[in-house]
């Protein structure tokens, strides 16, 4: 399931994606006070790092990981997002996503933050993920 940038997507594969997001926006608050103008999307980029590209990269690998893994279960995983501490300033993040205190989208950190999603929603890491959590500790 995994495609390139220059790969094409059929109507069923985009329909899906669609309703993945959809599906990551219920659970991630400040997206949907964003889109009830209850709050700035430039306060939320300030605060939060899923309005960051290494944060929306994570969340992109762990939707390829639950749709691949658990086609028939993944919206019931994603209800756990909710309970994600996605400011910045979590310790977590800060390991994970940040090279010298600023948010990097090198591949290593998108998958760092990503391994933190799929710990989060109780889901198994490859060998390759476990191999670079045993780097970060």
């Amino acid at each position: 399931m995994t495609k390139g940038p220059k790969d094409t997507f059929d109507e069923k594969e985009r329909e899906l994606a669609a309703q993945y997001w959809q599906e990551v926006t219920k659970h991630i608050p400040e997206w949907r006070m964003v889109i009830e103008k209850e709050l700035s999307p430039a306060q939320m980029r300030l605060d939060f790092i899923h309005a960051h590209g290494v944060g929306l990269h994570a969340i992109g690998l762990l939707g390829k990981h639950l749709l691949c893994q658990e086609p028939h279960n993944w919206q019931a995983r994603l209800s756990k997002l909710s309970k994600v501490n996605w400011l910045k300033t979590n310790p977590e993040w800060v390991r994970r996503s940040m090279n010298l205190g600023k948010l990097s989208k090198s591949t290593q950190n998108i998958q760092l933050t990503a391994n933190a999603l799929k710990i989060e929603l109780g889901l198994p890491l490859t060998p390759e993920e476990k191999a670079l959590e045993k780097q970060l500790s």
